[in-house]
């Protein structure tokens, strides 16, 4: 995806949440969008550079923050229910809820805040090393 399609790409997903997008990812060959309707929406970019729904999560908050995880297939996700969290993301068309074959499935809940989490990344260990992946995010207590 370039930064041409930027413009294109926002007034879609903003649209898509009710009270506008608030958070935006790209992991893999997908996007992601979360918002205050508290929903992560998947969006695969189809044929003649549309932007179709795959699939989405419901969460308990509004989603401020989203970003690509330690691997591949990860997305993490942080917002108002005081906590980051990490989903699977799966391959596929999706095209239903999350219990119905859509695109992310729940992976772990990562350290709580005290407040609203606003800010999520992740750092990849060197293959073959001895280190571990680490997983951040920053909310108003500070850096989990």
């Amino acid at each position: 995806m370039t930064l041409s399609a930027l413009p294109w790409l926002l007034s879609i997903v903003h649209d898509a949440h009710p009270g506008g997008a608030l958070s935006l990812a790209v992991v893999g060959e997908r996007v992601y969008s979360g918002g205050h309707d508290r929903r992560i929406r998947a969006w695969r970019v189809a044929p003649g550079a549309r932007l179709v729904a795959a699939g989405e999560a419901a969460c308990a908050g509004a989603v401020f923050a989203l970003g690509a995880g330690a691997r591949d297939d990860e997305l993490l996700s942080g917002g108002s229910e005081k906590a980051a969290r990490s989903w699977r993301c799966r391959a596929g068309d999706g095209g239903g809820a999350l219990d119905g074959g859509g695109a992310l499935e729940p992976r772990a809940a990562l350290d709580a805040h005290t407040g609203w989490v606003r800010a999520v990344c992740a750092v990849r260990a060197p293959r073959g090393g001895a280190g571990r992946d680490v997983r951040l995010s920053i909310g108003c207590s500070g850096v989990r």
